[in-house]
């Protein structure tokens, strides 16, 4: 299952369990509006408090409560960069952020070699097509 933003996952995690919006807003103590906010990416980020209570009253297991915490530090990291000045530094990086949300597995994990070749100082890696 791949899923790209924080909305998608929320929302995607109340459907698949049947709970109103209201309800989870209730169970979690949280405001309607701002659930809905962040269900529809009007909020791309939300405290891990209120995070936390979403994902103990979704009663997700531990896997996708990592990836709920991990989606939310995406969109507080894009949101974080677009209040800096438009360099093109800041643009590429806002592109790999948006290109990581949407990575199968098996790119994430040669991607991963590829970083852990650079910091350990290789100039070459090599790539067979089992990967």
């Amino acid at each position: 299952m791949r899923i790209a933003t924080l909305a998608v996952a929320l929302t995607s995690a109340r459907r698949g369990r049947s709970i109103k919006q209201g309800a989870l807003a209730a169970a979690a103590r949280v405001d309607v509006s701002y659930l809905a906010a962040l269900e529809t990416g009007r909020r791309r980020c939300a405290s891990s408090k209120v995070l936390e209570k979403l994902c103990v009253a979704l009663d997700l297991p531990p896997g996708e409560r990592q990836a709920v915490l991990k989606l939310a530090a995406l969109g507080e990291l894009t949101e974080s960069l677009r209040h800096y000045k438009r360099a093109p530094e800041v643009r590429a990086m806002e592109a790999l952020l948006d290109r990581l949300r949407t990575m199968q597995p098996e790119e994430i994990r040669l991607l991963v070699r590829v970083a852990d070749a650079i910091v350990q100082g290789n100039e070459s890696i090599e790539v067979t097509e089992e990967e």
